[in-house]
């Protein structure tokens, strides 16, 4: 299977490392121009390098936090000015910050709805006004099994994941008449 995502432009929140990584890695193989969109610069160059030094395009602009509005929206705008359109959207970013001693149980819950519920949330509206005009589009969320069948008491991201998996079936039926999967 090559060249199936030829000619494709990717961003893949995440992509830095883990599923993302692969999952950048794999659009490119297959054609797509692949946006690494992550807030560690130096992993994601290393992903943008090892996809350029097999024979794909790849790139990373700048740091990105996917729980600030405007970090989500300044890579968006960098890959339409750079490329001209969105295929798809891989989101993987995502982080729990359950367990960190310096965080109370309500700074445990803001940063990790920020990161894994709002962070989405910017995500998916900031690619789809885009999908929209083209009548085409993918996007892809990564959850949790937790959002289902928590197996550890991390209520703030299992609660975050399951609103993930509620904005996406809203999408899914919203996005449908634009030629939008989800």
């Amino acid at each position: 299977m090559i060249d199936m995502l030829k000619g494709q432009v990717a961003i893949v929140t995440g992509g830095a490392s883990g599923m993302g990584e692969a999952t950048a890695k794999l659009y490119a193989s297959e054609g797509a121009k692949v946006v690494i969109a992550d807030f560690n610069p130096t992993t994601a160059q290393k992903v943008v390098d090892e996809i350029t030094a097999a024979g794909g395009i790849a790139r990373f602009y700048h740091p990105m936090d996917v729980s600030k509005q405007s970090d989500v929206e300044a890579i968006v705008e960098k890959t339409m000015e750079e490329f001209g359109r969105i295929d798809i959207l891989a989101a993987f970013a995502g982080k729990t910050f359950d367990g960190d001693p310096k965080l109370s149980w309500q700074e445990c819950l803001e940063k990790t709805t920020a990161v894994n519920q709002w962070g989405m949330l910017y995500t998916y509206f900031a690619v789809v006004p885009h999908m929209k005009k083209q009548k085409s589009g993918k996007i892809i969320i990564c959850s949790s099994n937790g959002a289902f069948n928590p197996t550890a008491p991390a209520y703030e991201y299992h609660m975050a994941k399951g609103a993930c998996e509620s904005l996406t079936v809203n999408l899914a039926m919203d996005l449908a008449k634009y030629g939008i999967r989800v």
